[in-house]
């Protein structure tokens, strides 16, 4: 997919995974998986990297990956959801 961003008069070529990106930004929101936000960057990188080679994670692969993130504020219930719609909406 290819996108003319007009300031910079040039066209930016969209990887393949933008869907995936963009599934797991949805997910966290529905499923309330951020608060503060500043571990939602490092979780939805790790998640993204997660689903890129398994599209279909158990909960125990999904909190694995996670687990060198640290989350005061939604605990990880609801994080763990939020990648796992993510991957059945890829899927």
């Amino acid at each position: 997919m290819d996108i003319l961003v007009q300031p910079l008069n040039r066209v930016i070529r969209v990887q393949p995974g933008a869907n995936l990106l963009k599934a797991l930004q949805d997910a966290f929101v529905e499923h309330n998986a951020l608060q503060c936000g500043y571990c939602t960057p490092g979780m939805i990188m790790a998640a993204d990297a997660l689903l890129r080679r398994n599209h279909k994670p158990s909960e125990a692969q999904i909190r694995q990956e996670l687990e060198g993130n640290m989350c005061r504020c939604t605990g990880y219930q609801n994080i763990v959801k939020a990648v796992q719609n993510a991957a059945l909406k890829m899927a």
